[in-house]
């Protein structure tokens, strides 16, 4: 999960509601079958769902934390839980879906070059293509149309594995008279411990779960997280 903090003054209609990521991966994620599902953007979130809310807490069931001695959570990790949230309520756009990551970004018109940066636009105003059970109240101009934006993207695996894969540069695509704006990852802090958060089933089985847990700058160190209390 990132999210976008709007300059004091600035809304969303100043800027082109596209959010452009860039990605790579390697030769056998490319090559790899049933490697990617629908290629998505996730949001927006509300501030009161991703602000350390406990799932065993029946009141508000939004943010699911793992348990650092449980085998199957191998790092600390914080998963906005589709179970709870719901999934297609969240998907404001969906790029492609094919076998695999290749063939699906031929759908959309590019070459994908193993260890080379690729970049994906998003449309985040419900131009490009939704899920059918995507919600109104969680389009961005509606649900925080002054930031910030709390929301997921990444390459999902269309199987039962994870794809490994690197995320740079998301941004906010500015117009004339504004310019872009760059997004940070999201950590959750629950009590002393902060947590990198994800959206997905809180699973890490890899089954439409969350099988990755950790993320580091592509220079090998942590980014600067925005933490929420």
């Amino acid at each position: 999960m990132y999210r976008f903090d709007l300059p004091t003054g600035k809304s969303l209609d100043d800027y082109a509601y596209r959010v452009q990521v860039s990605y790579l991966v390697g030769p056998a994620t490319i090559a790899k079958n049933n490697g990617a599902r629908a290629i998505r953007w996730y949001g927006n979130y509300s501030v009161a769902t991703v602000k350390g809310l406990d799932l065993l807490d029946a009141n508000q069931p939004n943010i699911d934390f793992n348990k650092e001695d449980d085998p199957d959570w191998p790092g600390n990790l914080a998963v906005a839980n589709f179970n709870t949230l719901g999934n297609g309520d969240y998907i404001l756009d969906q790029l492609a879906a094919s076998t695999t990551i290749g063939a699906a970004a031929g759908n959309l018109g590019i070459s994908i070059k193993p260890y080379e940066w690729f970049t994906l636009t998003y449309k985040i105003d419900k131009t490009g293509s939704p899920n059918g059970s995507f919600k109104d109240a969680n389009l961005p101009k509606t649900s925080a149309p002054n930031g910030p934006l709390y929301f997921g993207i990444g390459i999902p695996d269309g199987g039962d594995g994870g794809n490994t894969h690197y995320i740079r540069d998301v941004t906010l695509v500015g117009t004339s008279s504004t310019e872009s704006l760059k997004a940070t990852p999201l950590y959750v802090k629950k009590g002393s411990t902060v947590y990198p958060a994800f959206v997905g089933y809180a699973s890490t089985s890899g089954a439409d779960g969350v099988k990755e847990y950790y993320r580091k700058n592509c220079d090998g160190s942590q980014p600067e997280p925005v933490v929420i209390d």
